[in-house]
């Protein structure tokens, strides 16, 4: 019973050192809204964001608090350097949905259809001026627990780097596979012209003489330019629905991810295959600069 009083002791303390310590550093900008729809956005994206934080939490106590019991029979340096930023993660989420229960509140004073900027600075009303204070004040508390969140969740990597472990959030992961997918349709967008030139041609040649050696020459590259393309289709499909294929392999929106673990499926996947895709493109561009 001491023990147990004395870590939550530490916790506590180092906690609070952690809190005192970010509240001093970095400057935190209010939402800038100007009407009750620009509001309402705010609040909905904001809703999303914790969302899908609630969904990953329990994922993330459960795997924390064994790395929390294994560090006290283990290394309590590293327990007093992981219990507080795992306080620090909770402490954002649960801020951010209390703030948020009391913008619901907020938010039924403020008309549906109005259409004049009552939060606007350009309207002096008494009435206005304390609800722009009181949103100033909420959303710049939401922006600083957020920035307390993704704090917490670097300094609790920071810890598990020293027992070559990392804690990863498929939702964060699949945002560089969302950028890449973007990237990569630009790229194919770029043979686009090529592309309809190519098939002019071969219609043309198909239509005056579909038996000579051109025509059949430019049939066959046609059916390997259609191959490919059906590949790149499907790396593009791969990389579309990647956060459903890779919640499906690791059965949680979070998980530990440690230097002796086999790498996953998907993320082999990922870069196997864009190398391909790359060299496919590349096959394309060649073919047709061939004609």
């Amino acid at each position: 019973m001491i023990t147990n009083l004395n870590i939550f002791l530490r916790v506590f303390v180092l906690t609070g050192t952690l809190f005192l310590f970010i509240d001093c550093s970095g400057r935190i900008k209010s939402w800038k809204v100007l009407d009750r729809h620009s509001l309402d956005v705010k609040i909905f994206e904001t809703s999303k964001w914790i969302e899908d934080r609630k969904t990953e939490y329990p994922f993330v106590d459960d795997l924390i608090r064994k790395q929390l019991k294994y560090f006290i029979d283990t290394d309590m340096r590293n327990y007093d350097r992981l219990a507080p930023s795992f306080e620090l993660y909770k402490e954002s989420i649960n801020k951010i949905d209390t703030i948020l229960t009391e913008f619901e509140t907020l938010t039924k004073s403020i008309p549906l259809n109005t259409s004049e900027l009552i939060l606007n600075n350009s309207n002096k009303n008494g009435r206005n001026n304390d609800l722009r204070n009181e949103i100033a004040i909420k959303s710049k508390q939401i922006e600083k627990s957020k920035k307390f969140f993704y704090l917490s969740i670097s300094r609790i990597n920071k810890v598990l780097k020293k027992e070559k472990k990392k804690l990863v959030f498929i939702s964060d992961e699949i945002k560089d596979y969302k950028i890449t997918l973007f990237k990569i349709r630009y790229k194919r967008s770029q043979l686009e012209i090529k592309l309809k030139d190519f098939n002019k041609v071969v219609n043309s040649a198909f239509f005056r003489s579909p038996n000579s050696f051109f025509s059949k020459e430019l049939q066959e590259v046609f059916k390997k330019i259609e191959l490919y393309n059906k590949s790149l289709d499907e790396y593009e499909d791969f990389l579309t629905n990647i956060k459903n294929i890779a919640l499906t392999e690791v059965g949680a929106p979070v998980y530990m991810e440690s230097k002796n673990q086999k790498e996953k499926s998907y993320k082999i996947k990922y870069k196997i295959d864009y190398k391909y895709y790359t060299q496919t493109l590349n096959e394309i561009e060649r073919l047709l600069d061939s004609i």
